[in-house]
């Protein structure tokens, strides 16, 4: 598993096409990166933060998976997930619901370092980290919104 998670938006169609076809898939997360003129709200990059973000969200109760959502498409280095329509709008409706306060409540830079939260830097600059946590979240928001609105699925994958 790779360091960076990041979402790519695409079709429902274009989803059934990447779980027929692997290899489909993984050129079209290459392909999209590629492109200079990227739709802002096309893309979430969570940065390293995904570990902080599923720590927060399963300490609030929030029931978000970012891990074990969606079909595995590729499971080599470059592994890849797909979350369908249902699933996006599920992800943005639970999300949506949910400020960062009631997240922000959670955040303990200690016990995260004691339960190996990755990336384990909760110590380092607590404030920092909280800023970029927050920071991710509302993009997070602000991503499977847009994707819920647009009735588009999401490929997940690691960088």
């Amino acid at each position: 598993m790779g360091m960076y998670m990041t979402f790519v938006r695409l079709t429902p169609a274009e989803l059934t096409k990447a779980v027929n076809d692997p290899e489909w898939a993984e050129e079209f997360v290459d392909e999209f990166y590629e492109d200079d003129d990227i739709d802002p709200l096309a893309d979430l990059d969570l940065e390293k933060s995904w570990g902080g973000l599923i720590y927060l969200s399963d300490e609030a109760g929030l029931g978000l998976s970012l891990l074990d959502s969606g079909t595995r498409i590729i499971s080599d280095d470059t592994c890849i997930d797909g979350w369908d329509a249902d699933e996006v709008k599920a992800t943005a409706k639970a999300l949506s619901e949910t400020p960062f306060s009631k997240l922000v409540a959670h955040y303990n830079p200690a016990a995260m370092m004691s339960q190996e939260v990755y990336p384990r830097v909760w110590d380092a600059d607590p404030e920092g980290e909280l800023e970029s946590l927050e920071w991710n979240y509302r993009q997070m928001v602000e991503f499977f919104t847009a994707a819920a609105a647009a009735n588009h699925a999401v490929l997940m994958s690691w960088g």
